[in-house]
């Protein structure tokens, strides 16, 4: 009786491990545990890719070579990529009944490269300061394990790469490449998004994956406005209006604007970024020109009425001044990136049970436009820590992200994909 209790025990341990491995093998081809080892075998290709990105960067809408480089990658690996207004398509059909969005941006900045890498910048002025170059090799990488038929997705995916990122309101195009790519239909059948970006501040662990649930981003606003009065002589103050006095005014009078409208615990930042006047040092300038930079985690409605409400307070007081205020502008830029709970919770899952570390983070006033897609569709945004010693921070001329890190952003890809 024993020996036959044994032996069926036996076949039903047999039979349950030919199940999960089964489902292992049909949820992607392999089982989640070989994944690292895949990432790991393109670290090689990922890096290439980084290194011819990062030494040919082009800022926001002026992106032709980094369009035709990734169309070019997309080719090669048999597939068809569609090019459309904010960036690059591939569609993957897995035959599955969801589809995921899956996002990496492309565009550099106007920073002049301090880094004195062998593949630093070749473009004077512009460099890869916030590590879309990262993003994007990541993403190839992710793909040519799809071409080379290391994984087969279990779902349907749609990879996204996109253009115009920074700096949204300036020119040659104020919109962002997110808010272009909502109007075009890229999250329309898409189930959920994600976003991978880069992440170098000192003090993180490198190699975890930073996010959390909500509120992760913030509004990334900005307030323009110019101050009109009578100017005059320095020798006679008591005439005229100094438009430098009349900032000055501003700057003491609103410097509890966020005490007075904002909860204690509310996360946000109100500061004067520019202020140009004056010519003549015995002139008291008739005119000046103020930058601020506000930023919070409201969503989009609310933050636009506190950027109204700033405004009503600066023309009080520089009409109390004897002044006018000109050419507002409020500049609303990027909202707030709002992380789905659920979408969040289910790639802090497939991360843990890959063996990567993930730390839940406390809200970052930063900005960024996957923002737009996130308030069409649940998403979640990550950040891969890969601090280098004695890198600067991201948007810095130094700013040098730890290569040996990249390879996880390809893993985090491939179990999103499989599991």
């Amino acid at each position: 009786m024993k020996k036959g209790f044994l032996f069926i025990s036996v076949l039903v341990l047999i039979f349950f491990k030919t199940a999960v491995l089964a489902k292992n093998f049909k949820k992607g081809g392999i089982k989640m545990e070989g994944l690292k080892g895949i990432a790991k075998g393109l670290e090689g290709y990922v890096l290439n890719v980084r290194h011819q990105l990062h030494s040919h960067p082009e800022t926001r809408w002026e992106t032709g070579w980094t369009r035709n480089f990734i169309c070019e990658q997309v080719e090669e690996m048999g597939f068809s990529p569609r090019r459309i207004e904010s960036g690059v398509v591939v569609d993957i059909d897995a035959g599955a009944t969801e589809r995921i969005l899956c996002r990496a941006d492309f565009d550099a900045l106007p920073v002049s490269e301090m880094t004195g890498l062998p593949f630093a910048s070749e473009i004077p002025g512009v460099s890869h300061a916030c590590g879309h170059d990262v993003g994007v090799a990541m993403m190839l990488g992710f793909l040519k394990a799809i071409a080379d038929k290391a994984i087969t997705p279990t779902k349907n995916l749609r990879i996204f790469f996109q253009d115009s990122e920074e700096n949204p309101g300036t020119s040659p195009r104020p919109e962002s490449g997110g808010e272009v790519a909502v109007r075009e239909g890229v999250t329309k059948d898409i189930d959920r998004a994600y976003a991978l970006h880069i992440w170098s501040h000192a003090g993180t662990e490198s190699g975890a994956f930073l996010s959390r649930p909500g509120a992760m981003l913030g509004n990334s606003g900005r307030i323009h406005f110019r101050i009109k009065c009578s100017g005059g002589h320095v020798a006679c103050p008591h005439t005229g209006v100094n438009a430098l006095r009349v900032c000055n005014e501003i700057m003491n009078r609103l410097s509890t604007f966020g005490a007075r409208h904002f909860e204690p615990t509310q996360p946000m930042t109100l500061e004067p970024a520019v202020l140009n006047a004056g010519k003549g040092s015995n002139v008291m300038p008739g005119e000046a020109e103020m930058w601020w930079g506000f930023r919070t985690l409201l969503p989009r409605s609310e933050h636009e009425t506190m950027a109204n409400l700033f405004m009503t307070e600066v023309r009080y007081v520089v009409a109390g001044m004897g002044a006018e205020v000109k050419d507002v502008q409020l500049i609303h830029g990027h909202p707030s990136v709002i992380n789905s709970k659920p979408a969040y919770e289910s790639m802090c899952g497939l991360l843990e049970a890959g063996g990567e570390k993930v730390a839940e983070i406390e809200p970052l006033l930063g900005g960024e436009d996957f923002a737009h897609i996130a308030m069409n569709v649940p998403s979640a945004m990550f950040m891969l820590c890969a601090h280098t010693p004695g890198s600067g921070d991201h948007h810095a001329a130094t700013f040098n992200p730890n290569e040996a890190e990249f390879w996880r952003g390809v893993h985090f890809w491939l179990l999103l994909a499989t599991h």
